[in-house]
């Protein structure tokens, strides 16, 4: 007859001394997190999140303990390795860009790069079209008319 039970996904009594520990650690903080929580319900939770997690994993874990009692997703998130951060790949020019620096691309497409190579245009014309509105009496706000004469360091 198959028995209905789980098998353990550690092995056998990891979970107990685990837990010996985090009580040894964290005394009453630890006990008092599950005080309301069926200890077997804690504990079956505990050893379902940790299948396939090594001593190693889990003593270097420990080793990271905080203050606090870890949750679960905390102790978890200690156990398993970082994820291996992707390989850097070189950056190559598009087949456009590559194109467009042997004068190769279309027309337009060169007039605008062409735009883009000029000076750049008054980046205060703003503010100086502000002061002739009001000069001419066609811009009355103040707050405007004084951001102007900051922006062009007219004020005293």
């Amino acid at each position: 007859m198959p028995s209905t039970a789980r098998p353990s996904a550690l092995p056998d009594g990891w979970i107990d001394r685990l837990f010996q520990r985090f009580s040894v650690l964290y005394g009453k903080h630890w006990n008092e997190m599950w005080a309301d929580v069926p200890m077997a319900d804690v504990k079956d939770a505990w050893d379902g999140e940790l299948a396939g997690v090594t001593g190693e994993q889990i003593a270097r874990a420990l080793k990271q303990l905080g203050k606090f009692p870890p949750t679960l997703p905390e102790f978890s998130a200690l156990c398993r390795p970082p994820a291996q951060p992707t390989a850097h790949r070189l950056f190559l020019p598009s087949p456009q860009i590559d194109q467009l620096a042997r004068g190769a691309a279309p027309a337009y497409l060169a007039a605008e790069v062409e735009k883009l190579a000029q000076p750049q245009k008054d980046c205060k014309k703003w503010a100086k079209g502000i002061l002739r509105d009001t000069e001419a009496g066609t811009y009355k706000v103040t707050i405007g008319i004084q951001m102007a004469k900051r922006a062009l360091d007219l004020t005293a």
